[in-house]
């Protein structure tokens, strides 16, 4: 299936800090599909740019921020959880 028509099948997106709620049309999308694709977006986030742009970031804007560079141990450690729970 083609990324424009699984996008077309998006109904709605809800971001929260560590999960994302996705409504989506069963009838023209598969969860197996669906999940294939987000599973191929993952990958591609921690590619060279993503890296590079945070790296840039932490470096010349905001060089003492306590969130960089992993946003998400961040908050994992202000709210006591330990791993990779």
């Amino acid at each position: 299936m083609k990324t424009k028509s699984i996008l077309n099948s998006l109904i709605d997106s809800v971001p929260a800090i560590r999960s994302l709620l996705i409504r989506y049309d069963p009838m023209h999308l598969s969860q197996n599909i669906l999940i294939k694709y987000l599973q191929t977006i993952e990958k591609l986030l921690n590619d060279y740019w993503n890296t590079h742009a945070i790296q840039y970031y932490t470096k010349t804007i905001r060089s003492k921020v306590n969130y960089l560079p992993d946003n998400l141990k961040f908050i994992a450690n202000n709210n006591g959880i330990i791993g990779e729970n």
